[in-house]
């Protein structure tokens, strides 16, 4: 009998490192960013920004140094794993980089992402750092469910089929025990490599504003029990704009809200708001602003300003309306690391205000 080789558990407790999300409010509501040695699930409606997230998450790991606390790894591989099929936003416009430096994949089945993430984690050297995406685990099949709708439009012999089945060994297997499988044998090697495994899913009926009721996603059990970071998106708004006085307004970006579900590497049941714009991504300065400056409502959207009363947003004693102050800090490097360090300073203070102010329970 074969003699079985042990997984070693992590030794030393350690503090969880992160990668920036592109938003340094969600950067607040994930914990600190997109935990590096955990799974994370990424949950929407259609049209929410999901794979625009993800695409952000690979910007920042080929463009940027922005993971926290500062890391010595040295290098950065980047899979996207497009089960949906493709992905037309272009990344060369809107983040400067070049399809190449990402390594896509297509999965059909959970056979064959099982298959490559595992591999690539068997291959992963100690100063690289993976960051694998799989958009989305809904499209995936197993194998045996492709082998049933071969047999019956006839594409296969059933008799060879059926073969093929057993020695794939997941005859009568369903997606979600593939699922399970997969995580069962994964999770702690994602822990050990330091890794990062986004998923994507897609809700088969619609948030809505207020999400309500929790949705049904793909594998949610499995799901349920290896993930850290599980994080919902609804679209609140649209932002439009006018392209001249007398002509309609336009769609130029939507306004998202995203609220954790579960969250083990921070402060679970958060939420987070911000703008994102068609071509260009993420609009972190703005939904900085937005933040701290308080200008969302209760149902995410921009507050409207009375006619004739002008907006004072005070910055360094100096008063701008939002745009204005936007123009006034992007592109100033100086400028945009002092919002993110208000932003994640006021981030707290929320938190310390709301805090039970009690001593460890057991503490002498």
């Amino acid at each position: 009998m074969a003699k079985v080789k042990k997984l070693q558990r992590v030794k030393t407790p350690h503090a969880v490192k992160f990668v920036h999300s592109g938003s340094d409010v969600f950067d607040c509501a994930l914990g600190g960013g997109w935990a590096r040695g955990r799974i994370a699930n990424l949950v929407g409606d259609r049209s929410t920004g999901k794979t625009l997230c993800c695409c952000e998450l690979c910007a920042v790991c080929l463009k940027t140094n922005l993971f926290y606390p500062d890391d010595k790894k040295s290098k950065v591989k980047v899979i996207y794993d497009l089960a949906e099929g493709s992905l037309d936003f272009d990344l060369k416009e809107m983040y400067d980089i070049d399809r190449d430096d990402i390594v896509w994949k297509h999965s059909n089945t959970v056979e064959e992402f099982d298959k490559t993430f595992s591999d690539e984690l068997k291959t992963l050297s100690d100063d690289t750092l993976l960051v694998y995406i799989l958009d989305s685990l809904d499209p995936l099949s197993s194998h045996e469910e492709q082998v049933l709708d071969a047999k019956q439009h006839k594409k296969m012999d059933n008799s060879k089929t059926e073969k093929v089945a057993k020695q794939k060994g997941t005859y009568g297997v369903g997606k979600a025990a593939l699922m399970n499988r997969f995580f069962r044998r994964n999770a702690l090697k994602v822990a050990q490599k330091e890794a990062l495994l986004l998923i994507v899913s897609q809700t088969r009926q619609n948030i809505g504003v207020k999400f309500g009721p929790k949705k049904k996603r793909s594998s949610a059990d499995a799901l349920d029990f290896y993930e850290s970071q599980e994080f919902w998106l609804a679209e609140t708004e649209k932002i439009k704009k006018k392209p001249k006085k007398d002509r309609k307004e336009i769609v130029t970006g939507i306004r998202l809200r995203a609220r954790n579900t579960k969250l083990k590497v921070g402060m679970p049941y958060r939420e987070a708001e911000m703008a994102v714009l068609l071509n260009y991504g993420i609009d972190n300065v703005g939904s900085n602003i937005d933040f701290f400056y308080n200008l969302i409502d209760g149902w995410g959207r921009l507050k409207k300003q009375k006619k004739g009363v002008k907006q004072k947003l005070n910055w360094n004693g100096k008063d701008f309306t939002r745009n204005g102050l936007i123009a006034h800090v992007l592109g100033n490097k100086k400028r945009e690391r002092k919002l993110t360090k208000r932003v994640k300073e006021l981030w707290q203070e929320m938190e310390e205000a709301v805090a039970h102010g009690r001593k460890g329970k057991y503490s002498q």
